[in-house]
């Protein structure tokens, strides 16, 4: 018996004609299952996140401004940045 004479329908005959698709069917496209309410609810929790960062951001900047403003500094700081403010 010859191994490499197949039957014609045989898959093994197919994959060693490279031939994928007479063997593997080609699936149907997937149909997603998309939730109106999910979609809502995470465009929703999108922006009340974003609100809060901002609220954030702009909270620590407005600290960071109060610190450096009620923070005395020492006059050899102010000498040494007149003198680099001239440097350039």
């Amino acid at each position: 018996m010859n191994i490499d004479a197949l039957h014609r329908g045989s898959p093994l005959a197919a994959l060693r004609a490279s031939n994928r698709t007479a063997v593997f069917k080609p699936a149907a496209p997937v149909q997603e299952q998309v939730s109106v309410g999910g979609v809502v609810l995470l465009s929703t929790l999108a922006v009340a996140l974003t609100i809060v960062g901002v609220l954030m951001l702009g909270a620590v900047l407005v600290g960071l401004w109060w610190l450096v403003s009620h923070i005395p500094v020492p006059p050899f700081v102010w000498r040494a940045l007149s003198h680099l403010r001239d440097a350039f």
